[in-house]
């Protein structure tokens, strides 16, 4: 019996240490899939990416593995920084497995994230970024309902150059008169 947040194709599914190891840990050393992703720019040792797991979940974040209805692990998806005062969150997501990308999984895992962090942690605005360039992701993002409100150019160092990163945010109200069912 499955179980998570399922969508038409998608689920999300917490992370299970024997199942989403060896993918995670493949994926976040692999530059063909981080050449993108904001945070990871150095490789990961064993010990490290084991270290992030056991403390992936804390109240201000919620992380979440990417599966295909069949079960097959093609990412993850975070909800981060949850500042439950104002109803501020930061997400972000990647799909590491190559022959998942551009498929319209990530766009539907996006909005099975933002439909849980508005009504679960009862938050109303959703931050995100990506680097210019990232066409994936900002098509992914303008589907769910992301705006951009910014942009620094030049400002993050990665590969060998800087990046330009483009900021955006997502309100509740936006994500439902987009994404009423």
């Amino acid at each position: 019996m499955a179980f998570g947040i399922e969508g038409e194709r998608v689920r999300l599914v917490p992370y299970d240490q024997d199942k989403h190891f060896e993918n995670f840990y493949r994926w976040v050393n692999d530059p063909g899939v981080t050449e993108n992703l904001l945070l990871i720019g150095t490789p990961i040792t064993r010990e490290s990416q084991d270290e992030f797991f056991k403390n992936v979940h804390s109240p201000d974040r919620t992380y979440f593995v990417i599966e295909t209805i069949d079960g097959t692990h093609i990412g993850g998806s975070s909800i981060d920084d949850i500042d439950y005062r104002h109803g501020v969150a930061t997400t972000g997501s990647f799909i590491g497995e190559p022959s998942a990308r551009g498929k319209g999984y990530g766009t539907e895992a996006a909005i099975l994230r933002a439909d849980y962090a508005f009504k679960q942690h009862g938050l109303r605005i959703l931050k995100s970024s990506y680097y210019e360039g990232n066409e994936g992701s900002r098509r992914m993002q303008a589907k769910a309902g992301y705006i951009e409100y910014g942009r620094i150019e030049d400002v993050e160092w990665k590969d060998g150059r800087y990046r330009t990163l483009i900021y955006t945010y997502l309100t509740s109200q936006r994500f439902y008169d987009l994404h009423r069912k």
